[in-house]
């Protein structure tokens, strides 16, 4: 890890997807010039994906996630129409990839930006926005899914909703570049059902000769 963070992990060995979240996580925190003393812990008693507890001084820099109640490859690359589809770096991920980084997340909202639930009312005063079905739990997972896919993924959320991905910006950089040929390359992986999904909800499609996503009419 770098001189920025200091990062652990209560677990012997680290799942895959857990070693790509704490590598992006650690990205930011050196791009944002943020130090703390970050622990990453799975919890297999939990009946949620994962939590954090801000009220807790002694867990005040830790996460925890359940590897049983998250999604696998094999789950993204089996998905249905009777799901909401999910992928990591897309506007879902239930992933132990995607839920690490929403508990990060959460943490960021307590520890870093005390102020940014606040001033996330104050921009948006008027009405809820709905990545997917879990932004409607609570305002802050509202948010922690917002800030999720702004470090996955940035500018799918710039497609999606330019203000939103503009309020983010003003409060940190994303450690993924944001560029057209960074979302293809995350794009070009996701199953049909995914893309499928963005064209339908989003109205959003790729165009393989401008090379670029574009928006669509009804």
């Amino acid at each position: 890890m770098t001189k920025q963070t200091k990062m652990a992990i209560e677990v012997a060995v680290p799942m895959e997807d857990t070693l790509a979240a704490m590598y992006l996580i650690d990205k930011l925190l050196t791009k944002n010039r943020i130090r703390m003393p970050l622990t990453i812990a799975y919890d297999f008693s939990i009946d949620e994906c994962g939590t954090y507890h801000p009220k807790e001084p002694k867990d005040a820099y830790k996460i925890f996630v359940n590897p049983l109640q998250c999604k696998s490859k094999d789950d993204v690359a089996a998905q249905t129409q009777s799901t909401e589809p999910f992928c990591p770096g897309y506007c879902a991920d239930l992933t132990l990839f995607g839920v690490t980084i929403h508990e990060f997340c959460h943490l960021l909202q307590y520890r870093s930006y005390p102020k940014i639930t606040m001033e996330y009312c104050k921009n948006f005063p008027t009405e809820r926005f709905y990545l997917n079905g879990y932004c409607n739990n609570t305002l802050q997972d509202e948010l922690a899914e917002i800030m999720t896919l702004y470090i996955t993924n940035p500018y799918l959320l710039c497609l999606v909703s330019k203000p939103h991905f503009k309020f983010c910006k003003t409060f940190f950089k994303s450690p993924i570049t944001c560029s057209i040929e960074r979302c293809f390359f995350i794009y070009d992986n996701w199953p049909i059902i995914v893309k499928e999904h963005l064209k339908n909800k989003w109205k959003i499609v790729y165009d393989m000769s401008q090379k670029e996503f574009k928006k669509i009419n009804d």
